[in-house]
C-alpha cells in the first residue's frame, strides 16, 4: 500500500548505503523503476526520470540511482524477435524494460557510447529493439561510435522481419526510417538489397505491399 511505499522511500533517503548495498540494490531500483514507469506522462525514457528522483531524494541519491541502473542493464541479455518462438515474437520480460531505463540513465552522458566496448554496444542494441513504437534516440550515438554493432544486431533483425514478413507492415523498417539519419544511412544497403531481391522474385512470392511501399519511400 501507500504506507509501504512511503516507508521504502524514507529508507532510501535516510540510509542510502543500506539500500544500495550489493544484496539489495536490484530490489531498490526495481521498486523505484516500477513506481516511475507507471507515470509515463512524466518521462518518455522507459521509466528513467531524473527529475522525479531529484525531487524525491536530491541530486546525490539520484546519481546513485543512475549508477545502479547503468550497472543493472549489463547483467541481462534480452532476446530479439528472431530468436523467439513464433507464439512469443511480440513478448519480452518486464525486467528488460528496466534495463532499457538503465541505458537511458547512462545516456545522460553525451559521451556514453564512447565508453562502451563492442559487446556492450551489441547488448545496448538488443535493448533498443524492445522500445515501444520507435528506436531510442541514443541509437544515433551507437551508430556513430559502434556502427558494426548496430548493423549486426538491428540490421540483422531488420533483415529478418522483412524476409519473414511477420512484422506487421514493416514496423521496424518504419522506426529505422523515422529515426536519426545516421542510422537510416547505415542500414540503407540492407533495404536496397531486400527491395532488389523482392522485385526480382516477382509478384507471386513478393512481400507485403505496404512494406514494399515503405521501403521504396525509405530509398527515395
Amino acid at each position: 500500500g501507500l504506507s509501504d511505499w512511503r516507508l521504502r522511500f524514507r529508507k532510501i533517503a535516510e540510509r542510502p548505503d543500506d539500500v544500495f548495498a550489493p544484496a539489495r540494490v536490484e530490489r531498490t531500483i526495481w521498486d523505484i523503476w516500477h513506481a516511475t514507469d507507471t507515470d509515463r506522462g512524466a518521462s518518455d525514457h522507459a521509466g528513467w526520470n531524473r527529475g522525479y528522483l531529484e525531487r524525491m531524494f536530491g541530486k546525490e541519491i539520484a546519481d546513485c540511482f543512475r549508477g545502479a541502473f547503468a550497472a543493472s542493464w549489463r547483467t541481462r541479455t534480452p532476446t530479439v524477435r528472431s530468436e523467439r518462438s513464433k507464439d512469443k515474437k511480440s513478448t519480452y520480460l518486464v525486467i528488460w524494460r528496466m534495463g532499457l531505463a538503465g541505458i537511458y540513465a547512462e545516456a545522460e552522458d553525451p559521451l556514453w557510447a564512447d565508453k562502451l566496448n563492442a559487446d556492450e554496444a551489441k547488448l545496448a542494441c538488443r535493448y533498443a529493439l524492445i522500445e515501444l513504437n520507435r528506436l531510442p534516440r541514443w541509437v544515433e550515438q551507437l551508430a556513430v561510435r559502434h556502427p558494426k554493432a548496430v548493423d549486426e544486431i538491428i540490421g540483422s533483425e531488420l533483415d529478418d522481419t522483412l524476409r519473414s514478413d511477420d512484422d506487421l507492415h514493416g514496423m521496424l523498417l518504419k522506426y529505422v526510417q523515422r529515426g536519426a539519419p545516421v542510422v537510416a544511412r547505415l542500414l540503407l544497403p540492407r533495404i536496397q538489397a531486400w527491395v532488389h531481391n523482392s522485385m526480382a522474385a516477382g509478384p507471386l512470392s513478393g512481400p507485403d505491399e505496404k512494406t514494399l511501399e515503405h521501403a521504396a519511400s525509405y530509398l527515395l
